[in-house]
């Protein structure tokens, strides 16, 4: 593994964010430097998931971040917030790059934005190789019911992203989902074309006390941390959440997160078991899912070709029960279909809030060999190795 590997890594989400694809994004880079990489990433200033840019000076040892967007404002209809979003994106990209004359080993572009990848012949070198790691498929995550403006510009944009895909000369997606849903929607070719699951981000063995005054003299507790987009069905989750309590007057749920979906359903929906709180920090995470009985993850029916929750793999590193809304057949069903501590639910409809509940009292046994094999597919450094081995 050459010392020398020199990496340029384009993603304006990043450090020091603290969920979804910004940690993704500073656990790999810190990975990639600490493997003898010499890296420069070009983000912005953090704004997920308020969407709101604060000024960030924060740094890493060994990794060159030049930041941008902290002037961008942001509009609430998702939409045309992510098409500022990649607008912006290009032509800071185009500034910091394009015309640096720097020589680089490998170009990481994470998708989306994707407009991005309109720079990639102007970037690119005899010996530069182009690698595009999926977070989201944005022909996946469309709604048919969109408006004329909305329209016209997701059709836009899933022109540039069958574009950005195919000018890439590597592709990592984060599940063989993805990977299909891309395949079918723009002919990709296999060849190229893996797929690495996201990685455990938390230190399991942290026995920190930092969130007593949440749960203390909580018996029964159902959980729901992280982003809260239109992916993860908020209201629906919020609704089953009311059901359950209104079965169980012993049950309490919370829902930890930020942003503009988060604050509008706060406002919107009440009772006295259910609890809003604001993203935890990195250190107080992993007391947050041990002392969690259930955590949820939901998705909006369809969209799970589109996207995969990078919270799963702490989840089951900690061992917590695992309550998934998810498409049946989809990478979420065929991961944990056999794990004995989950429970999937394929509709938003026919009571799983019975499920819900029946599992938030079912006791749970020590982890079998299966359930350790399902969590050995979650591997920061196969990713690190994938990327290094393209890059030489």
């Amino acid at each position: 593994m050459p010392n020398s590997c020199k990496i340029l890594y384009i993603s304006p989400f990043f450090f020091p964010e603290l969920i979804s694809t910004g940690k993704y994004n500073t656990y790999l880079v810190k990975a990639l430097a600490d493997s003898g990489c010499e890296l420069e990433v070009i983000c912005s200033h953090p704004l997920y998931p308020k969407w709101k840019p604060e000024v960030s000076h924060e740094t890493l040892d060994n990794v060159k971040i030049i930041r941008g967007g902290q002037f961008v404002r942001y509009p609430k209809k998702p939409l045309i917030r992510r098409f500022i979003l990649e607008l912006w994106m290009l032509f800071f990209v185009f500034r910091h790059s394009v015309f640096s004359r720097k020589q680089y080993d490998s170009i990481i572009f994470v998708f989306p934005p994707n407009f991005v990848a309109l720079l990639i012949p102007l970037l690119r070198s005899k010996k530069t190789r182009v690698i595009g790691i999926v977070h989201d498929i944005q022909g996946v995550m469309a709604k048919p019911e969109m408006g004329l403006v909305s329209s016209i510009i997701m059709k836009g944009i899933h022109l540039i992203e069958g574009y950005s895909y195919k000018a890439c000369n590597d592709l990592i997606f984060l599940s063989e989902n993805m990977k299909s849903a891309a395949r079918e929607l723009y002919s990709i070719s296999e060849e190229n074309t893996i797929v690495r699951y996201p990685f455990v981000t938390i230190d399991i063995n942290n026995s920190e006390h930092r969130l007593d005054h949440i749960f203390s003299g909580v018996e029964s507790s159902v959980v729901y941390s992280g982003a809260l987009g239109e992916k993860q069905a908020p209201d629906k989750l919020i609704k089953l959440f009311i059901k359950l309590l209104e079965n169980d007057h012993q049950v309490h749920a919370f829902v930890f997160s930020q942003g503009i979906v988060f604050d509008r359903i706060k406002s919107q929906y009440t009772h006295e078991r259910l609890h809003f709180y604001p993203l935890v920090d990195e250190d107080a995470l992993p007391e947050l899912i041990a002392r969690s009985t259930i955590q949820v993850i939901p998705q909006d029916m369809g969209t799970s070709g589109g996207a995969f929750p990078s919270k799963l793999p702490n989840i089951l590193a900690a061992g917590t029960k695992l309550f998934c809304i998810t498409d049946k057949g989809g990478e979420i069903d065929v991961l944990l279909r056999d794990y004995s501590r989950s429970v999937l639910c394929y509709s938003w409809e026919n009571n799983i809030e019975e499920s819900l509940l029946e599992f938030l009292h079912a006791d749970v046994h020590d982890l079998s060999d299966s359930d350790k094999v399902i969590l050995e597919k979650f591997s920061l450094p196969s990713l690190v190795e994938s990327i290094i081995e393209v890059s030489k």
